[in-house]
């Protein structure tokens, strides 16, 4: 009996780590399923998720391929000009053109009037931007002040028309209109308006669309007075007006700013002839060059003059070596100021004032 007890006991603290072990396994089973199973619901979810995602695309390229009014017609041209499909882009927007939709006028005079489709006639383009102007589309009225300018500037009243589309185009959304604006009114001498117009259309991004804006903001702010910008910003508005886009008018006024014997305003002179190909800019160029190169060639004389006390033609050798791009900055101003100082040692007044202009340059 002992021994039966005894081996029952044995045989069942022999059996109890098998049945934890098979619990595990049964559990860990049941865990393996259920992740399967979990596994499985999201692949399917994902997979319908997918269908779903592709079922949206193909409803918005259907969308797309329709021009059944003048969202849709507008929206298609897009698509077309992004495929560089031209042609097709301009049926597009003629047909959304039709439905009144202003971009899509537009759009269809803007092909024309920067020839990505062969341009029909000028007659055609100003009644696709008429359209769009007349639907409140403000590009739109820019295109029509620059297809009168440009095709129909011979007609009576046409470009004071163009420039009150501009007007009424002017906006942050459309900056170039509000400098074309303002050149305008600087052309008429009306500043403040010039000023007014500019500053709408100078946004600050240093985009091109906003240049014009920004130069005749510079303009319009020397000639009312303004401390709006700065007069240092506005010298260098005005330099860029010249060096980086080129007008001829920028040039004369930045050559303006430089003294009369300074190489350097002769460079700027003559950028106005070249760019502006006017006649007085021209004019004005070769006869500062002449200047330039008289008191170059008088120099000599005018020494010699300056020693016999003749204060004028020391205050030209002092202009003269100060302006003189062909030396080095330090020693231009070491030459002007030795005949700026010679001239205030002998009382004379204007000489004092060179003087200290120098020094107050220098810092001193």
């Amino acid at each position: 009996m002992s021994y039966q007890r005894n081996r029952s006991n044995s045989s069942r603290n022999s059996m109890a780590p098998c049945g934890i072990v098979l619990i595990a396994a049964v559990l860990l089973a049941i865990f393996a399923i259920g992740g399967a199973v979990i596994m499985w619901d999201d692949y399917a979810g994902a997979i319908q998720n997918h269908e779903k995602l592709q079922e949206k695309l193909k409803e918005k390229q259907q969308e797309l391929l329709t021009c059944e009014d003048g969202e849709s017609c507008f929206r298609r041209g897009m698509h077309y000009h992004e495929q560089k499909e031209y042609g097709k882009a301009a049926l597009d927007w003629e047909k959304g053109c039709d439905f009144k939709n202003g971009m899509a006028c537009t759009n269809r005079g803007i092909m024309e009037f920067y020839g990505e489709i062969p341009e029909t006639a000028p007659e055609r383009m100003l009644d696709f931007a008429t359209r769009g102007c007349d639907l409140n589309a403000l590009r739109s009225c820019q295109l029509k002040g620059d297809v009168l300018k440009k095709h129909f500037s011979n007609r009576p009243g046409a470009l004071d028309e163009a420039h009150a589309l501009y007007v009424k185009a002017c906006s942050p959304q459309d900056p170039s209109s509000c400098g074309y604006a303002a050149a305008y009114f600087y052309s008429k001498d009306d500043y403040e308006k010039s000023y007014e117009f500019a500053t709408r259309g100078c946004l600050g991004d240093g985009s091109r669309n906003t240049a014009n804006s920004c130069l005749f903001r510079a303009l319009a702010a020397e000639k009312t007075g303004r401390s709006d910008p700065p007069r240092e910003e506005r010298i260098k508005t005005i330099k860029e007006g010249c060096d980086k886009y080129e007008l001829g008018y920028f040039c004369a006024v930045y050559a303006q700013e430089m003294a009369a014997d300074d190489r350097e305003r002769l460079v700027y002179m003559d950028k106005a002839c070249h760019f502006h190909n006017s006649p007085e800019y021209c004019d004005t160029a070769r006869k500062a060059r002449r200047e330039v190169t008289n008191t170059e060639a008088r120099l000599p004389e005018l020494q010699k003059a300056c020693a016999a006390d003749d204060r004028v033609a020391c205050l030209r050798i002092g202009k003269f070596y100060e302006t003189n791009n062909a030396l080095s900055p330090r020693e231009r101003t070491a030459r002007a100021k030795e005949v700026y100082e010679a001239l205030c040692q002998k009382r004379d007044n204007q000489g004092c004032t060179e003087l200290r202009r120098l020094k107050k340059a220098a810092g001193r």
